[in-house]
């Protein structure tokens, strides 16, 4: 699985991070893939992890068709409801993906009236109610907090390494984490592990 974390700093900056990697089952096919998106000129940043395709679509075409219908949408909490819901939809009618392998893993982060925020959602297959769930595991609106997901072989890194701290900025010191926890998965899953390339950061002030 790839690597990804949100991140709200203590002094308020606002930073999606994740490699690069995409793969179908253990064999690598890109290591440029950016799974960071930017929405609302960048009003809206986040990751994602799990099913990069869907319903004949990239997952950040799906965001973008969904955005694109919007007009004059103030930035809510409700907001990303709708969209996590839009994108959960898209994912039940894909035909060709097994029920069991619909998956995904999403974190936004905003500024809703000044407020940094982050929300951290998944949609996941449930087999007794034979349909997807989405689940708000993180909501979070306060500064000095942060969510890794993805791959587990990297909490460690990201975790030890965020509480370190450092003299860069942030932007720079979250590549150096995001750097140091593909290294660690790659020693722990070897040569074909889902996570590598180099990083892919959003970032808001």
């Amino acid at each position: 699985m790839s690597i990804a974390f949100g991140w709200i700093t203590c002094n308020g900056e606002l930073l999606a991070i994740s490699d690069k990697r995409a793969s179908v089952g253990n064999v690598p096919l890109s290591d440029d893939y950016d799974k960071t998106f930017s929405l609302y000129d960048n009003q809206i940043i986040g990751a994602h992890t799990g099913l990069l395709n869907f319903n004949e679509r990239e997952f950040k075409s799906h965001l973008d068709e969904y955005i694109s219908k919007l007009e004059n949408v103030e930035l809510t909490c409700n907001l990303i409801n709708d969209l996590v819901e839009y994108l959960k939809n898209q994912l039940m009618l894909d035909n060709k993906v097994g029920f069991e392998n619909k998956k995904v893993s999403i974190i936004f982060l905003l500024k809703i009236n000044q407020n940094p925020t982050m929300l951290y959602y998944e949609i996941l297959p449930n087999s007794n109610l034979n349909k997807l769930v989405i689940s708000l595991t993180e909501k979070v609106n306060t500064f000095c907090r942060y969510k890794p997901f993805g791959n587990l072989n990297a909490f460690k890194v990201i975790d030890e390494m965020i509480k370190k701290g450092t003299s860069l900025s942030a932007v720079e010191w979250a590549k150096e984490i995001m750097i140091n926890a593909i290294q660690e998965v790659q020693n722990i899953d070897g040569q074909y592990s889902d996570c590598g390339g180099s990083p892919s950061i959003q970032f808001i002030n």
